[in-house]
């Protein structure tokens, strides 16, 4: 780890990812076996989650297309098509992505490209996740505030733009970080390039803290969010199970007296 410092924090090294680096010949990253087990799995992977989602997307186009003019789909619904599209443009994005770049072993499509695409992948990783995160949002207000959600026709299209507002941003810095960096040899023409984040960060904690950052973000924040969601509708759902059913009728009926005066 100190010799990884070093390296970042030498202005003379990292001035060199402008120029080619010596690199012996013999040292070059191959394609192995189990790299191309890796593209075989990507790849099936790919095919069948392109499917699955498409498939579903076209079920949710049928489903609109059968409902009567002026009626919207159910809220459930709405939220599993963004999720569905989120998932899609994962699928799209990423999985082609890493197969070929494992394929390739080094990049060849120039560093604007490097740049965007490791933006994409990152952003294509953001909106899943969040979109899980908003569909457990709502629907734990659903269950514990079903008024509140019902009075607010807004609260869905607003957490759905914050989850994809909140993947753009996110992924911004990837714009930043990743570079084209050349190795050549002894004899002079470049024989590799690679799109990396060498150098980008001046200390070697800087990359740590953006590392668990975005894992934090992609992972841990949204796990604990699902979780406290469904703890707070498990025990709503045991709250009333436990209440004595005349008293549950007269809730009821009392809500479905404050619904009708609402639509009023």
């Amino acid at each position: 780890m100190a010799n990884n410092a070093s390296l970042e924090q030498d202005p003379n090294h990292c001035s060199a990812i402008n120029n080619s680096i010596p690199l012996i010949q013999g040292k070059l990253p191959t394609l192995t076996v189990s790299g191309k087990i890796r593209v075989t799995v990507t790849f099936f992977l790919f095919l069948l989650s392109t499917a699955f989602n498409a498939s579903f997307l076209l079920k949710l186009q049928k489903w609109t297309q059968k409902r009567k003019k002026g009626k919207k789909l159910s809220r459930m619904k709405v939220l599993l098509k963004h999720l569905t599209l989120a998932n899609l443009l994962e699928t799209l994005i990423v999985m082609p992505l890493d197969g070929m770049w494992n394929i390739t072993v080094q990049w060849y499509a120039g560093e604007f490209l490097c740049k965007v695409l490791s933006y994409l992948k990152l952003f294509s990783m953001y909106a899943p996740a969040f979109m899980m995160v908003v569909i457990s949002l709502d629907r734990s207000l659903a269950i514990t505030q079903p008024l509140a959600v019902q009075s607010n026709s807004k609260l869905e299209q607003s957490m759905i733009s914050l989850a994809w507002i909140l993947s753009i941003v996110f992924a911004g810095p990837q714009l930043y970080i990743f570079r084209m960096i050349y190795l050549a040899d002894g004899s002079g023409p470049t024989v590799f390039s690679q799109c990396v984040t060498h150098c980008s960060f001046p200390q070697w904690w800087h990359q740590a803290f953006y590392n668990f950052f975005t894992f934090g973000c992609l992972f841990i924040i949204p796990l604990l969010i699902m979780l406290i969601c469904n703890a707070k509708i498990i025990f709503a759902l045991t709250r009333v199970l436990h209440q004595d059913p005349r008293s549950t009728v007269f809730l009821r009926s009392k809500n479905h007296c404050r619904q009708t005066e609402f639509k009023q």
